[in-house]
């Protein structure tokens, strides 16, 4: 299921979008694409540490989500963790 589709339709604000897919991430806590657009939307935002922190819930799931790793590499990057910034961006081209 795509998150935006649901939610983004509505017409309302950003703030309500984020907090509607935190709800649905509680209904369905195994939903994958769940987790990459929530922490998608999270990174538009700049909260960056939470996009961090549902990318990598959702690295450990699934280690081959290539849009996740180049995700968390961009992340990382700009918050200065160069080294795990590249891990994830070799991640991603060895998944290609």
């Amino acid at each position: 299921m795509i998150l935006w589709e649901v939610f983004g339709s509505y017409g309302r604000g950003f703030g309500d979008w984020l907090y509607a897919g935190e709800n649905y991430l509680y209904a369905y806590p195994f939903e994958h694409e769940g987790l990459y657009q929530l922490s998608v939307a999270y990174k538009k935002v700049g909260k960056n540490h939470k996009a961090a922190n549902l990318g990598e819930c959702l690295y450990l799931r699934n280690k081959y989500h290539i849009p996740n790793l180049l995700h968390l590499s961009s992340i990382y990057s700009e918050e200065g963790i160069t080294g795990r910034a590249k891990m994830m961006s070799e991640l991603a081209k060895q998944c290609s």
